[in-house]
């Protein structure tokens, strides 16, 4: 997961340009992608797999489908696989720049000042979302440095 900072002069410092919906710095839970994707967990479910088989059992799973398909879309909280935010945020820094999160390995890389230097530590998807929401994302990098 790719999280854009915004660097810059001091006017950008301590978060200045923060918007868009904090959600999207969330990973969604394994029970929470399920409850989305999953055909079986929607409540129509029983119903269709109730039907007798042929053309309109068969149509009305594929809606159904469709239909997980859609909500795993309009998610706000990104999942594993995704490689941006699936809504747009905004965040600013003078000193730190790019954030990704990498969940399968739970190692977060920060891109640091304006020569290209960066730093990679472990943490898991909250450290990686509070650190991309805090009031001074820095400040906050600081604390992994130490």
């Amino acid at each position: 997961m790719q999280f854009t900072v915004m660097t810059g002069e001091n006017w950008l410092a301590e978060n200045a340009l923060k918007s868009g919906d904090r959600n999207a710095t969330r990973m969604q839970s394994k029970e929470e992608h399920e409850k989305l994707s999953n055909p079986e967990k929607q409540p129509e479910y029983a119903i269709i797999a109730k039907m007798p088989p042929g053309p309109a059992r068969d149509s009305a799973m594929e809606k159904l489908k469709t239909k997980c398909r859609l909500l795993e879309a309009d998610e706000v909280k990104y999942w594993i696989d995704d490689k941006k935010p699936r809504h747009p945020i905004a965040q600013s820094s003078s000193w730190v720049g790019d954030i990704s999160f990498n969940p399968k390995t739970n190692m977060i890389t920060i891109a640091l000042g304006d020569k290209g230097d960066s730093v990679t530590v472990y943490g898991n998807e909250k450290d990686a979302a509070d650190l991309v929401n805090a009031n001074s994302i820095g400040r906050e990098v600081r604390k992994y440095l130490r």
